[in-house]
C-alpha cells in the first residue's frame, strides 16, 4: 500500500497480509523483481524498486506499477533516476488535483528521462546500488537496536518487570534482554532502583499516571507547508518531511534539532493502531501534516520509544480524514516515577 513505499525501498513493517488463496485470485497484481511502485494519490513522488525478496507480493489498489519489459535501461538505474529532486518535482507538478495530487500511467509515461552512455549508466547504477545496500544494512541494525529499546521500555514502564521480578524473588532485573543489551551493567543498575512492590493502583509503589504532554514540547507553530510548485523552485539539500516520510529536498530549513514527528492527519495510525513516528535530526523542514515534538526534561529518544508502543486510536478524531489534534496528543497517559 502507499504507506509501505519508502525511499526506493518497500517498508515491510506493519505491512498488510492476505491468504495464499486470495493471493492466487489476485495473481495479476503480483510483483516481479524490477517493478517500480508509486502511490496513486497524495505523496505521489515516492517510489520503491521491487527486489528479489518481494517477488510475488501484491500491488495494492492505491499503487501504480511500472514494469519495463524489454528496455535498454535497467530498472535499478531508472528507480535511482526517478529519485532525482528534479524528476520528483516534475511528477508532482504534472499530477492532477490541487488538494490531493493524483498520478496515473499516462503522466508517468510522459516523464522525460535523460540518459548518459551505457557505461556511465552502469557505473552510476553500481555506485548508487552499493550505497543503497549500505543504507539498508544500517537501517536493519537500527531496527534491531530500536526493537531492543522498545522491549526494554515495555518491560520497565508498561509491564513493570523489574518490580514484579523482585516480588517473585528473581535476581536478574533485566531478564527480558539479558546479555543482549548493549550495556547490561548500566541497565542492571537502573532496574535495581525500581520499587519492591505494586500498589493498589496497579503501579509500582510511589509511581503515578500523568499526561505525556507534561514531558514534551510541541513546535507545530513553526511548521510551514509548501506546495509542490513552491518546492520545485526551492530544490536543495535539506529534507522536507510530511506525515510519514521525506517528501522532497529543498534549499532552506526551519528546524535544526533532534525531533520526533507524529502524523497529525491523513496517515496517522498504522494497522496495529500505533502512530506513525519519524525520528529526525539536523536541518529539516516540516509541513503541517506532522506534529513536531521535543522532549521536555525527557529525551526525544524516550518519546519515540513511548509512542512506538502506544495505541493511539482512542485519541484520534474523524471518520473519513483521521486526525490527531494537539489536545488529544498531550492527553495520552504516561506512567512515571514521582
Amino acid at each position: 500500500m502507499p504507506t509501505n513505499i519508502g525511499d526506493n525501498r518497500i517498508i515491510e513493517a506493519n505491512i498488510a497480509r492476505i491468504t495464499e488463496v486470495d493471493a492466487e485470485r489476485l495473481s495479476k497484481y503480483r510483483l516481479e523483481e524490477g517493478d517500480i511502485i508509486y502511490s496513486r494519490r497524495g505523496d505521489v513522488e515516492k517510489r520503491s524498486l521491487v527486489r528479489k525478496k518481494e517477488i510475488g507480493w501484491l500491488c495494492g489498489t492505491g499503487c501504480l506499477r511500472i514494469r519495463l519489459g524489454e528496455s535498454e535501461v535497467s530498472a535499478s538505474f531508472l528507480a535511482h533516476y526517478l529519485g532525482r529532486p528534479e524528476t520528483r518535482q516534475w511528477i508532482v507538478s504534472h499530477a492532477q488535483g490541487a488538494t490531493m495530487p493524483n498520478l496515473n500511467t499516462s503522466i508517468l509515461s510522459d516523464c522525460p528521462i535523460y540518459l548518459p552512455p551505457e557505461d556511465e549508466r552502469s557505473a552510476i547504477d553500481g555506485l548508487l546500488s552499493a550505497l543503497d545496500d549500505k543504507i539498508e544494512l544500517n537501517r536493519q541494525m537500527n531496527e534491531t537496536l530500536e526493537a531492543m529499546a522498545r522491549a526494554l521500555f515495555q518491560d520497565w514502564f508498561v509491564d513493570f518487570g523489574p518490580t514484579r521480578r523482585k516480588m517473585a524473588g528473581e535476581t536478574d532485573p533485566i531478564k527480558i534482554l539479558g546479555k543482549a543489551f548493549p550495556n547490561p551493567t548500566k541497565a542492571t543498575e537502573i532496574a535495581a532502583l525500581f520499587p519492591d512492590t505494586i500498589g493498589d493502583d496497579e503501579l509500582p509503589e510511589g509511581w503515578s499516571k500523568k499526561d505525556i504532554g507534561d514531558f514534551l514540547e510541541v513546535l507545530d507553530a513553526k511548521r510551514i507547508p509548501l506546495s509542490g510548485r513552491e518546492r520545485e523552485k526551492k530544490v536543495g539539500p535539506y529534507p522536507y518531511y510530511g506525515a510519514t516520510s521525506v517528501m522532497d529536498f529543498i534549499d532552506e530549513y526551519i528546524f535544526d534539532d533532534i525531533l520526533l514527528l507524529l502524523g497529525e492527519d491523513g496517515s496517522v495510525i498504522t494497522p496495529e493502531g500505533k502512530p506513525f513516528t519519524q525520528y529526525v535530526w539536523g536541518k529539516v523542514w516540516v509541513n503541517n501534516h506532522a506534529h513536531v515534538l521535543k522532549g521536555n526534561n525527557f529525551s526525544t529518544e524516550q518519546l519515540k520509544v513511548f509512542f512506538d508502543q502506544v495505541n493511539i486510536a482512542p485519541f484520534t478524531t474523524g471518520a473519513v480524514q483521521i486526525k490527531l489534534n494537539q489536545k488529544n496528543l498531550k492527553s495520552v497517559p504516561f506512567v512515571t516515577a514521582d
